[in-house]
């Protein structure tokens, strides 16, 4: 089917759609239609509806439409929702233990030194290998560590050294991931589009700040701080393979890999720049 315009001398347009004009003379269109038009009918005009100045319609963000990106976006959704749970199931959940303060700051003090201490080698790690395969294997010891303290609760052997040692471990993945996450999506789209992947990101972020913890606390006050954790293990295990969909390109270096010489190297350029000390990195 041919979409066919004609123009008649009076102005008006007529649009049709020929069928088969395969071997017809280009003058006689609808020789083979079977189609009858006014006898005043001027020249043909064929047209397509794909016109360069028209771009095309699009359902949904533009961005989206960027294959890498939209499984990073869908992980990553899957992955902020579920795990702006933990800290209020961890929090019940020590205090179910212990109604201390102290064992409860203890605890979070243990996963904020461990991510301190390990940050600045998820930095090296993140650099020298491939980002996708860091954030999986981050995700897998997140669904070990949060897993195991999910099932000392159901059973009642959880205690307060059990819990600061796997809420360090649980510090040391995040410190791997956040590296890893940085400078990552103008990789998975295009120029044009990130802006918008970048506010697509921080739209679920900021919802999931609000949202997620009331919905541990729905889960925590009915079904207990056990369930919770239970929800973020089942994100991760979803993520996980999600992930596995996304192409990044090799990640940048000589292919030499010696994690002190580059710990040093990071830090003394971070020290270098005007301003800024080691706790920080230049712009």
């Amino acid at each position: 089917m041919i979409p066919v315009r004609l123009t008649c001398p009076a102005g008006k347009i007529y649009d049709l759609f020929v069928i088969d004009l395969i071997g017809t003379d280009s003058n006689s269109p609808t020789r083979d239609a079977g189609l009858e038009l006014p006898e005043n009918a001027g020249p043909v005009e064929c047209w397509t509806n794909a016109s360069p100045e028209t771009p095309p319609m699009t359902r949904g963000p533009a961005a989206l439409g960027d294959r890498n990106f939209r499984w990073f976006f869908l992980a990553r959704a899957i992955t902020l929702i579920t795990g702006s749970m933990s800290s209020i199931a961890l929090a019940f959940a020590v205090l179910g233990i212990d109604n201390d303060p102290v064992s409860l700051s203890l605890v979070l003090a243990a996963f904020t030194v461990a991510n301190i201490v390990f940050v600045l080698f998820g930095g090296v790690v993140a650099d020298r290998l491939p980002r996708a395969l860091v954030i999986q294997a981050c995700y897998v010891l997140d669904i070990l560590s949060i897993g195991t303290i999910a099932a000392l609760l159901f059973t009642g052997t959880a205690s307060i050294p059990a819990l600061i040692g796997l809420a360090a471990l649980n510090g040391a993945s995040t410190a791997f991931v956040m590296p890893a996450m940085q400078g990552l999506i103008p990789q998975l789209t295009t120029p044009a589009h990130l802006q918008q992947a970048n506010a697509m990101i921080s739209f679920v972020r900021s919802a999931v700040t609000i949202g997620g913890p009331v919905i541990a606390g729905v889960l925590v006050a009915t079904v207990g701080p056990a369930w919770a954790m239970v929800v973020q293990v089942i994100g991760w295990l979803a993520a996980i393979p999600i992930l596995a969909l996304v192409k990044l390109p090799p990640p940048a270096g000589d292919g030499e890999f010696s994690l002190f010489a580059d710990l040093r190297a990071g830090w003394g350029s971070s020290g270098a720049a005007p301003g800024c000390g080691p706790s920080c990195s230049p712009s």
